[in-house]
């Protein structure tokens, strides 16, 4: 499991308190075990996102589009497959696609030929973000 599935299905004691915000602590030891991983001989790594498919809110689905883009550019060699499942991705396929998948990385669903970006998005591809 991913590290924002893990903090997207985390549980606090502390009212008010937001797992998701621990993310950027988090993306470090990530971004080191794939390049590890890299180094190691690794072409491809599947990492499991059960959480595409539950109804995220806007700052979730912003957190999730950066965490891949800073796990893009740990290791850009190694080609990372994100898996979904028990659903559909639902409001969260723009997200997805707006990841940086590009020619080193895919997602495995069933993408429909008939998706197009809805007029008007309010999307954006948040991989420009220096940090």
């Amino acid at each position: 499991m991913d590290r924002f599935t893990f903090l997207k299905l985390a549980k606090s004691s502390e009212k008010g308190f937001n797992p998701i915000a621990l993310l950027r602590r988090l993306l470090p030891v990530y971004e080191e075990l794939l390049r590890r991983l890299r180094v190691a001989g690794a072409d491809w790594v599947q990492i499991d996102e059960p959480a595409l498919v539950l109804d995220l809110i806007p700052n979730e689905r912003d957190a999730l589009q950066f965490a891949y883009c800073r796990l893009s550019k740990a290791a850009p060699e190694l080609k990372i497959m994100v898996a979904t499942y028990f659903g559909s991705l639902g409001n969260n396929l723009e997200t997805a696609i707006l990841c940086p998948w590009r020619d080193c990385t895919s997602i495995s669903y069933a993408l429909q030929s008939s998706w197009r970006p809805s007029a008007g998005s309010r999307r954006r591809n948040l991989c420009s973000r220096s940090d």
